[in-house]
């Protein structure tokens, strides 16, 4: 796939003057206030102090979440800033990696261990941009699930982003010019801000990768990078509508799981439960009946439900029919741009014999297939397979592929990706 996006998100810190920074206050983990330190070298009113892990509420559970921890750890402090150490005022002169250099020392002692108060940072949020034809949805449920865990974090106060785009319009900025430092630091100038993100995210086959920068505004200096790659399915698994099961239906239960049971419009047969037989030993699958075959010239075994099928490489099923014949395994894709009414239709044929037999197509050999009429809005769409954005899937049995036979039954069961 195509580079996407600018990932644009904006973090500043406004400054802590009436925070209370009194040795009195309790530390709170969740809330992350306090963070421990240990102090390595005390040189007259210098002091070296390496910090421990900060106590996260955020589980590292999701590629995004492991995210959100590396750029909460890489903010907290940043040189310049106010902090206290054991209740006592102090600033942030050098960082490097998990090591601070404060001034004053505030009668820290090498060995002691110290504790640090975060001062709360102020979030920007902007709109996630797609760009280079990639497909915005995937990016879009990052760009969310990202905002909101930053956000849960407890360390953020979100400023609207209508704000933001006021004051950009206002100064005639470019979301695009924001992944420069020098516009990153204008724009912390504008909104007396201290840090900014800015990166993006690149989808490479089935793999998704993140790359967030953090610029100190004051000096248009990047401060470090965060970077996450995972499986693109990963991202949206449990933030979106789309099924990433491996499970493609059994059929055991009485769960169809997006299979569409009976009449189907604009196709010939009628679709049913089999409770009278099954692949493997099992006692139920999907038929059809394939029938008036003089009527129209397809009958399908259709599911509707939305798939993203990112790291799958392969659709594995059980099938036969009374007859022999031909059938054909299809996924149908949306539109690049997200439009659902266009589609591409990717297939792959397979021989079906009377006994029940295992079929393994692979993903990446299905061929997009030609569209049915002048007016259909089949083939609209980039015409490259994109497995996070199945919109249908099943098969069918044209009439064209079989044309001595006007009716049949066909039965299916079993179905995985893998």
């Amino acid at each position: 796939m195509k580079r996407m996006s600018l990932f644009m998100v904006c973090a500043v810190i406004f400054g802590c003057a009436g925070a209370d920074m009194s040795a009195g206050k309790q530390t709170s983990a969740a809330g992350s206030l306090y963070m421990k330190a240990s102090v390595v070298r005390v040189d007259g009113e210098t002091a070296v102090l390496r910090t421990d892990p900060l106590p996260e509420n955020i589980s590292k559970d999701s590629p995004i979440a492991s995210l959100t921890s590396k750029i909460l750890n890489l903010t907290y402090l940043t040189e310049g800033a106010k902090t206290a150490v054991n209740g006592k005022s102090a600033t942030v002169t050098e960082k490097r990696g998990d090591s601070l250099v404060i001034m004053p020392s505030a009668g820290l002692k090498e060995g002691d261990t110290a504790e640090l108060y975060i001062p709360k940072k102020t979030l920007i949020i902007s709109d996630l941009k797609v760009l280079d034809n990639s497909r915005n949805m995937t990016g879009k449920l990052a760009f969310d699930e990202f905002s909101e865990k930053l956000t849960n974090s407890g360390r953020f106060a979100v400023l609207e982003r209508r704000e933001l785009a006021a004051i950009m319009q206002e100064h005639a900025l470019e979301l695009k010019g924001l992944t420069d430092p020098q516009q990153a630091s204008l724009l912390g100038q504008l909104l007396k801000a201290d840090l900014m993100l800015t990166g993006d995210m690149t989808k490479s086959g089935f793999n998704c990768v993140f790359d967030i920068r953090v610029i100190d505004t004051a000096t248009s200096k990047i401060l470090g990078v965060a970077r996450e790659s995972t499986l693109c399915s990963k991202v949206a698994d449990t933030r979106d509508i789309r099924s990433t099961s491996s499970d493609y239906g059994d059929f055991e239960s009485s769960e169809t799981k997006g299979w569409v049971l009976g009449d189907v419009q604009n196709f010939t047969g009628r679709t049913v439960l089999d409770t009278t037989t099954g692949a493997k030993g099992t006692s139920t699958s999907i038929m059809v009946t394939v029938k008036d075959r003089d009527i129209t010239d397809t009958s399908v075994i259709l599911n509707k439900m939305k798939r993203d099928l990112s790291g799958f490489t392969q659709v594995n099923f059980w099938a036969k029919a009374d007859r022999p014949m031909t059938g054909v395994f299809f996924v149908d894709d949306e539109d690049e741009d997200g439009r659902s009414e266009y589609f591409d239709r990717w297939s792959g044929t397979f021989w079906l014999t009377t006994e029940w037999r295992e079929y393994t197509l692979n993903l990446d050999e299905l061929t997009l297939s030609k569209g049915i009429n002048p007016n259909s809005k089949m083939n609209f769409g980039d015409k490259k397979f994109s497995p996070d954005m199945v919109k249908m899937s099943g098969f069918i049995f044209p009439k064209h592929k079989n044309k001595e036979i006007t009716e049949a039954k066909v039965w299916v069961d079993e179905l995985s990706f893998r």
